[in-house]
Parts: structure tokens; sequence; C-alpha cells
């Protein structure tokens, strides 16, 4: 898995990365004063706050199914592209729908696609995966 990681493009071994990293989201909503608090839209949260405004199912959901697309992606898993675009789309996309607040999404989808479109358009990446 680290050769693949070595052989990746740097925005891939970037996205990578991040996925990886989001289990911490995963930690964050599970563990009771796991890494202190943080501030969300000028609110500073712990724990308990976490769970109050309705956060920590989205932690759990971002924590679990990004790290689970990043170590599918490093594997070169044939369907992990599509994987963690599901994934990506529908972590960015589920908030806006679930609040009814359908004006934002297209501007949230706009990063997604955007990587989306990268994961499958790029050469480098295409070689990366027809070569494992």
């Amino acid at each position: 898995m680290i050769e693949t990681y070595k052989k990746m493009p740097l925005l891939m071994k970037f996205i990578v990365g991040h996925a990886v990293f989001c289990i911490l989201f995963l930690f964050k909503a599970t563990v009771p004063g796991f890494m202190g608090n943080f501030s969300y839209q000028g609110q500073v949260m712990g724990f308990e706050e976490i769970w109050e405004n309705d956060l920590g199912i989205w932690l759990i959901f971002i924590g679990s199914t990004l790290p689970i697309a990043g170590l599918l992606l490093i594997r070169c898993w044939k369907y992990s592209r599509e994987f963690y675009s599901v994934a990506l789309l529908s972590i960015f996309a589920l908030p806006y729908i679930a609040k009814e607040d359908l004006v934002y999404l297209p501007f949230a989808l706009l990063a997604p696609c955007l990587i989306v479109a990268y994961l499958f358009k790029s050469q480098k990446v295409k070689q990366l995966f027809d070569n494992q």
C-alpha cells in the first residue's frame, strides 16, 4: 500500500490523506473529551454540544465513510473511485437535503464535483488504476 501511495500523483495523495485523516471526526463524535473542544459556526463545542446540535451523526458518517474510501483508493480497488465519489457527494449533499436548504446545494456540490472529475479524467489517475 505504501508503494502505491508513493506512485500516486500529488493531488491524489492529498485526497487520500484527507480521507484517511477524517477518521478523527469519528473519534471526536464517539470518544468524550477527544482532542478537546472545537468551534463550529462561532460556537465552542465539546462532546455534549456536538450531540445537542445534531452534529454527532454527521461526524460519524464522515469519519466512517471517508477513511474507508481513502483506504480503498490506496488499494486501487476496482470500484474505489466510484465509492469515494458517492461518499464525498453524499457527505456534502445530505446535510443540505436534511435541512431542506436546497438553495445552497449547487454551491456545496461544486468542489466535490471537481474532485470527482479529477478522479475520472486525469490521465495519471487512470494509469494508476489501470496498472493495478
